[in-house]
């Protein structure tokens, strides 16, 4: 059974899912409180997908960024992120392009599953307390050995937590941001020491700082975060905790697009903590880093995320 949206609620948090749409989950509130703690794009539709993915390789940008996208908080399979030069794959994957069947519901969790190409995907959102933990099993039913890298892509807007703080502790970090570079201000393909990252001007940028206004910024950085655990507060301390199972998910993808020049959103004013099975933006630089995981025939790859409300 296809369901448009299923809220989740208990005596802390509401959280609504749209497991026609790709499974997201749009917001998740404190009751009494109508903030959402996720972001979404200005007009962003949660109606029905028709299950046609349409096309890949460098294609797959436009429709998922001006057709799919609806924020929140998605996974990414068999795909994270961008395709590179790999033209048989979707941008941020093909679970999140399509409908998805209810397989269990109650009042405080929602399990459905997804058929891609190549694997029967099954995912369970719970809400335990202030936690809202979610759990994804893919298994290869195609016959054959499958390439894949995975992860999870929560969306938060900067001025919900404007002056405020990215807290974590990354072993590595590089800057990725080649993708725009006209709106990048961080010099590209460079490694540094988390937070202060080497600016395209010379100077620079602390990624810890939550900008207090939109300073027309987007850029991309590999993250290798042993202890899979992430903050994001606010100027008042108040915020979210982010978990995930390193073991598979050891590296995250922080992505700030802060009204840049361009944005295919009106309020294109949104970042991302991407917890990731692999280390580059595209698939193609993570293949080319030893960063991606097989899956053999009849096997499966389990992976875990959390968000935590403080």
């Amino acid at each position: 059974m296809t369901v448009l949206g299923f809220t989740l609620v208990n005596g802390l948090l509401a959280v609504e899912c749209h497991p026609a749409h790709g499974f997201v989950i749009s917001t998740i509130r404190r009751n009494g409180d109508g903030t959402n703690l996720l972001w979404m794009p200005e007009g962003a539709s949660l109606g029905p997908l028709s299950g046609e993915i349409g096309p890949s390789g460098i294609a797959s940008i436009a429709t998922f960024d001006g057709g799919i996208l609806a924020g929140g908080w998605f996974t990414m399979f068999p795909t994270a992120g961008l395709p590179g030069d790999d033209q048989t794959r979707w941008m941020h994957g093909e679970a999140a392009r399509l409908p998805w069947e209810v397989q269990t519901a109650t009042s405080t969790s929602l399990a459905c599953v997804v058929l891609t190409r190549h694997f029967i995907v099954r995912r369970e959102v719970a809400l335990t307390s202030n936690e809202v933990r979610v759990t994804t099993t893919a298994t290869n039913t195609s016959g054959e050995t499958q390439a894949v890298t995975f992860g999870e892509h929560p969306c938060f807007s900067r001025s919900l937590y404007s002056g405020g703080q990215l807290e974590l502790r990354a072993i590595s970090a590089t800057s990725t941001s080649t993708a725009d570079i006209a709106n990048s201000t961080l010099r590209p393909e460079n490694a540094f020491e988390w937070p202060n990252a080497p600016r395209t001007d010379g100077g620079v940028l602390d990624l810890a700082a939550i900008p207090v206004d939109a300073d027309g910024r987007h850029d991309h950085v590999g993250l290798t975060i042993p202890d899979g655990a992430a903050a994001i507060r606010d100027n008042n301390g108040n915020g979210i905790e982010l978990s995930w199972g390193a073991s598979k998910l050891p590296h995250a993808l922080l992505w700030q697009h802060f009204r840049p020049e361009g944005s295919p959103w009106a309020n294109g004013d949104v970042f991302a903590v991407e917890p990731s099975s692999a280390p580059g933006r595209t698939f193609s630089e993570s293949a080319a880093a030893g960063g991606v995981t097989t899956v053999d025939a009849e096997a499966s790859v389990s992976w875990w995320t959390s968000l935590r409300v403080g």
